[in-house]
């Protein structure tokens, strides 16, 4: 190379662009990963997503968050799918915008997921918090994290808590967050329900079985 780096457009920019999560990841064959990272090298567009990529994968990778990081965390990511929702695209940009936002956005769904796995860590460590106000005992059943919509009362959360079987056995962390029990066999059934809910942002079930 003579140190010149240039930008690619066309369907070779446009399927590395597609495949980058997956360079990050680690997760392409062989071939794949040869030639994405042959033309990473040529193209700066690609690589500033590279360093996008790699540093809010680094930001959460890591499952085992302790409870002063995961709310910050959080914060980032919301930050990240902020700026990705209201930035203004120029007309010059504008295909390669709409080419980028569905990869964008699944990548942060991705980086969403391991950040309520941290969540749910915390929501764990709550619960035997000497100030934890919800002290019941760890019983068996699945775990489910959850947000609610700040606008919603406590009346409200309480019914649709109940609708799904289930009780607060933790939170709220400072995310709003809240670590739902309930029984493993409705545990679909439950997360369905408080997912149409429109007073729910965020129910992902984190593991069935109980406490680890």
């Amino acid at each position: 190379m003579n140190g010149r780096v240039i930008k690619f457009e066309g369907p070779v920019h446009a399927e590395a662009d597609r495949l980058l999560p997956w360079l990050i990841n680690g997760t392409l064959d062989d071939d794949e990963r040869r030639q994405v990272e042959q033309h990473v090298a040529e193209c700066a567009q690609c690589q500033r997503e590279v360093a996008w990529l790699r540093t809010l994968q680094s930001q959460y990778r890591d499952d085992d968050a302790d409870a002063d990081h995961v709310p910050h965390a959080m914060k980032r990511l919301r930050h990240r799918m902020g700026k990705v929702g209201i930035k203004r695209a120029t007309p010059a940009s504008l295909s390669s915008a709409w080419r980028r936002r569905g990869r964008r956005l699944a990548w942060l769904a991705a980086a969403q997921a391991a950040i309520i796995f941290a969540m749910g860590v915390v929501l764990l460590q709550d619960r035997h918090a000497a100030y934890h106000t919800l002290s019941a005992p760890a019983s068996k059943g699945s775990l489910l994290v959850v947000v609610f919509d700040p606008r919603i009362s406590e009346a409200q959360m309480r019914r649709l808590v109940r609708a799904g079987d289930g009780r607060i056995v933790g939170g709220p962390t400072e995310t709003g967050a809240y670590l739902l029990s309930v029984p493993d066999e409705q545990a679909a059934s439950s997360r369905k329900m408080l997912h149409d809910s429109p007073s729910v942002t965020m129910v992902e079930n984190l593991q069935a079985g109980g406490s680890p």
